[in-house]
């Protein structure tokens, strides 16, 4: 027998069934409903001309328009359906399918609703089965009706093989069938590590970030759908701020998507047990179809758990690991690298009691020395405001008093040697200490202000930033063509 023209048979014969049945049932003029109004008079109708209904399972009692039970209701991603949300569906089914997934994600519980539940479960006593703070909707009804029939879902057409057989190995026992084909040369994972340092600062790591945009996306084909995914919400808030238009979330919120390639985000120096929960790696993992990108800390990692192992598995499979390329000259100010800035700061003037300032100072004199077009320019460090900011007549009685005070000053002036005209002024930002909401932040917008008002151009850079020579190179090179 040939399977394959059997199988193709089968197909055309059902639809041809399907689409013959459609054209009797609705065969004749059909109703109209004019508006919600009509929608609820005219329920039983309404029901039977459109008999397929779409809802959250919240809304699902509402969308029945007159008192009566869904003949059939199926519930997907049941396992991020809280408990209390999806008995109420169930409440209003003759029936029930109930699609989900226990090594994916449950559903989010907020603290005020984790409280709120306690107190319910105690005053109630309400069995451990029942207990939404411990159970999503599914896992729930395997717990408390064990006898239930259950059935895997086993074929997968999703992923590239070399994807899924991660999930499939790692987290399913290696059940799954997989159904998508892979060419020899295929090379679907890639892992790239940053380099060391503690780069990762309240669930926000911008060397990732940089890695991302500089690296990663600019090599991947406009033609391709891409999703940029991540543990942690700030991570997404800062990416997003970054780079507009890109597709940014998640992992949670992702949960049920797919794109053709994925970029996952892992953001911490050593992987904690949040990011490395096997549902959440699971449910990022999968939810690319060709090619998935992970950006990892290149620390050594003190945990051998999830997030290893599929680092493990990309070299095991002879999988793309690179190193990034993106560096910065604050990276010697972590304690991997103490003893090359020990050595390096020796070579370099001690221009201030900073070693940020000093490393910055030797770059910038580097950069000047390095290219002919900035032969004419020299930089100075630590230059009050009011050595430059000659004109007061500009600013507001409050912009004087700043401007004049002794310890107002920019950490770096790039300035015109015939003249000394101010050219560039660059200021060095720690990050703890010109974090948002901070004095110090108060007073680096008050000196960005001052700044636009005078129309000099003042260039930040972060102690978490990189490429901080090509910033300068690019600032530079800017100011220079519209001089000219």
């Amino acid at each position: 027998y040939d399977v394959e023209q059997l199988s193709e048979q089968l197909r055309s014969y059902s639809l041809t069934l399907f689409r013959a049945h459609l054209a009797a049932y609705y065969e004749g003029e059909r109703p109209i409903f004019e508006n919600g109004t009509d929608l609820w008079k005219r329920g039983k109708l309404c029901r039977k001309e459109y008999p397929v209904v779409l809802s959250t399972c919240f809304s699902a009692r509402n969308c029945l328009l007159d008192p009566d039970l869904y003949d059939y209701l199926i519930v997907d991603e049941a396992s991020q359906v809280s408990v209390e949300t999806g008995t109420l569906a169930l409440s209003c089914a003759r029936r029930a399918v109930v699609v989900g997934d226990t090594l994916q994600l449950p559903n989010i519980i907020t603290k005020d609703d984790e409280r709120i539940l306690a107190g319910l479960v105690e005053e109630y006593q309400v069995a451990d089965y029942y207990d939404g703070r411990k159970h999503s909707l599914l896992s729930s009804i395997i717990a408390a009706l064990p006898e239930l029939p259950q059935t895997l879902l086993r074929e997968h057409y999703r992923c590239h093989p070399q994807i899924i057989e991660f999930c499939n190995q790692r987290f399913y026992g290696g059940q799954l069938l997989v159904m998508t084909r892979a060419g020899e040369e295929d090379k679907a994972l890639t892992a790239v590590y940053t380099r060391p340092g503690q780069h990762a600062v309240r669930h926000h790591n911008q060397r990732e970030i940089d890695v991302i945009l500089q690296e990663l996306l600019p090599q991947i084909s406009e033609a391709k759908e891409v999703g940029v995914i991540t543990p942690y919400r700030q991570q997404v808030a800062e990416l997003s701020a970054q780079r507009t238009g890109l597709e940014v979330a998640t992992v949670h919120s992702y949960q049920g998507q797919e794109r053709d390639i994925i970029i996952m985000s892992v953001v911490d120096n050593q992987i904690g047990e949040f990011v490395d929960k096997p549902e959440l790696l699971n449910v990022a993992v999968s939810r690319a179809k060709e090619h998935f990108y992970l950006v990892v800390s290149g620390n050594e990692q003190q945990r051998r758990g999830h997030v290893q192992a599929l680092l493990d598995y990309i070299a095991y499979i002879g999988c793309e690991q690179r190193q990034s390329k993106i560096g910065s000259i604050y990276d010697y100010l972590y304690g991997q690298y103490t003893e090359q800035r020990i050595a390096l700061l020796r070579q370099l003037p001690h221009v201030s009691s900073y070693a940020s300032e000093c490393l910055t100072y030797g770059m910038l004199t580097e950069l000047l020395a390095s290219d002919a077009r900035f032969a004419g320019l020299q930089v100075l460090c630590r230059v009050p405001l009011r050595d430059f900011l000659l004109d007061l007549s500009l600013c507001s009685r409050q912009e004087k008093r700043y401007i004049c005070h002794e310890h107002s000053h920019v950490d770096f002036l790039i300035s015109e040697r015939a003249t000394h005209l101010p050219f560039l002024a660059i200021e060095v930002d720690g990050y703890t200490f010109h974090r948002k909401g901070s004095k110090q932040r108060q007073r680096d917008e008050r000196k960005d202000k001052i700044f636009e008002l005078y129309q000099l151009p003042l260039l930040r850079l972060s102690t978490k930033g990189s490429q901080e020579a090509d910033r300068v190179r690019g600032e530079l090179e800017r100011l220079l063509a519209s001089a000219n």
